[in-house]
């Protein structure tokens, strides 16, 4: 098992764990195209979307969860902080450390990024994620996350 950087050819697997991961909180994923727009978000420079795949290290390349993230300015304190918008691994995988390493490699990846912070939302429904968060000593904001 190796957690790494996604590549183009995990997006048909990408997709999918996408679609599983919205469909755990309750939401659905169409296609419009967004394999197209997800080539160009992670791989055209520079990268407006970073992304991190578990591959179980078979030959094909066996998919079992994944992590994204981008660059965020914060206005009150004028820097630069990392977005984590997804996690998600299958429920199999969970509770085995993978989710502790990959929060490691999201802080090494804010260091290198010169970003002191990494911020991210939850449903408030999903107390798995807010104990898991917990355990990492990560502290809840009080605020409601809102779409136009």
């Amino acid at each position: 098992m190796k957690i790494r950087p996604i590549v183009p050819a995990d997006i048909p697997q990408f997709f999918e764990l996408c679609r599983e991961h919205a469909a755990f909180e309750g939401a659905a994923i169409t296609g419009n195209d967004q394999e197209t727009r997800w080539k160009s978000i992670f791989f055209e420079a520079p990268p407006r979307l970073f992304g991190w795949v578990c591959d179980k290290g078979g030959s094909n390349n066996d998919l079992f969860g994944y992590m994204t993230a981008s660059i965020e300015m914060a206005t009150w304190t004028a820097s630069p902080h990392v977005f984590l918008d997804c996690l998600y691994l299958r429920s199999d995988m969970r509770r085995c450390g993978i989710g502790k390493t990959m929060m490691r490699i999201l802080s090494d990846f804010a260091i290198e990024q010169g970003c002191e912070e990494i911020h991210w939302h939850s449903l408030p429904s999903n107390r798995e994620a807010a104990n898991f968060y917990r355990s990492l000593g990560a502290s809840q904001e009080h605020k409601l996350r809102w779409k136009l």
